[in-house]
Parts: C-alpha cells; sequence; structure tokens
C-alpha cells in the first residue's frame, strides 16, 4: 500500500505577506498517514527544511510584530487622546461648576432686588392711595368750607338786611 499525503496547510492571507513564508508554504506540510490511519513518524528535518522553517517562522514572526505594533501605536495614541480628553472635561466640569455656583448666588442676589422693589413699589402704590384718599377728604373739606362760607355770606346778608331795616325803623325813633 502506498502511503497517501494530505494536502498542504491553508494558511491565512496575511500570513502570505512575507514571501518566505509564500514560497515554503507547501513544504510547511508533514503528515502523512497510512490506509488503517496510523501516522507516520515524521521525516526528519534536513537541513535546507530546517533553515526554510526557521526563516518562514522568522518572517511570519516578524510580520506579526509589526502588524501588532502598527495597532499598538494607534491604540496609544487613542489612548492618550482619550486621556487627554478626560482631563479637559473634569477641567471643564469643574468650571461649570463654578459658574453654576455663581449664577446660583447672581440668581438669589437679583431674587432680593427684585422683591425689595416689589415691596418700594407696593408702598408707592399705598402712598399714593393714601394721597389720593386725603385728597378727597381735602375736597370735601373744601367744599363743606365753600358751602359754609356761602351760607355764612347768606347769613350775614341777612343779618345786614336786618340791621338795616331795624336801623331805618327805628332810626328816626332814637335821633
Amino acid at each position: 500500500m502506498t502511503p497517501k499525503t494530505s494536502n498542504p496547510v491553508e494558511l491565512p492571507e496575511w500570513l502570505y505577506a512575507s514571501s518566505i513564508a509564500k514560497q515554503y508554504s507547501p513544504q510547511l506540510t508533514t503528515d502523512v498517514t497510512l490506509k488503517n490511519d496510523t501516522p507516520l513518524p515524521p521525516a526528519p528535518p534536513t537541513t535546507t527544511t530546517t533553515t526554510e522553517a526557521t526563516e518562514a517562522r522568522t518572517a511570519f514572526t516578524a510580520t506579526l510584530r509589526s502588524t501588532a505594533q502598527t495597532h499598538e501605536t494607534q491604540l496609544r495614541e487613542r489612548a492618550r487622546i482619550l486621556h487627554d480628553n478626560a482631563s479637559a472635561l473634569e477641567r471643564q466640569e469643574h468650571a461649570l461648576a463654578g459658574a453654576t455656583a455663581a449664577l446660583a448666588a447672581q440668581n438669589a442676589q437679583l431674587t432680593k432686588t427684585a422683591d425689595a422693589a416689589r415691596d418700594a413699589l407696593k408702598e408707592i402704590g399705598d402712598v399714593q392711595n393714601w394721597a389720593e384718599v386725603i385728597e378727597r377728604e381735602l375736597l370735601v373739606v373744601e367744599e363743606t368750607l365753600r358751602i359754609d362760607a356761602d351760607a355764612m355770606q347768606v347769613h350775614y346778608l341777612h343779618a345786614c338786611i336786618n340791621m338795616s331795616y331795624v336801623v331805618n325803623r327805628y332810626a328816626p325813633i332814637i335821633h
């Protein structure tokens, strides 16, 4: 019975970035199985195969390190940016908290000022109302005095007329 050889191992495409790995990938398979599925012991490595495998392994490792280094650099840059932005956001948060506290204090002060102005306007309204009441009362007193003055003039005139009548009537007698 003839031993059958399995197909070469399929390697991922990113491994083919190295020309050495691409050139020697068929030689990386050493599985040989018999018909009864018992594997044969691997053939002793030859110097050429060992050198080529070492070169392929070295190229593969270099490719992995290069890829890892590229991604690591990008990730480290992103982490640095995130860290810088986090500290900037923290500073802005503290500044915003301070501005909010100052705004709250200013709001309280403006509320007090508005309340004081409202009370002053209320007092002015009370004073104005009081002045209008006094003015109406003074108009009533003035009208009363005018009516009394007219009445007194009428009484005075009546008194004068009566006095004149008495004087005219009795003057000839008294003289």
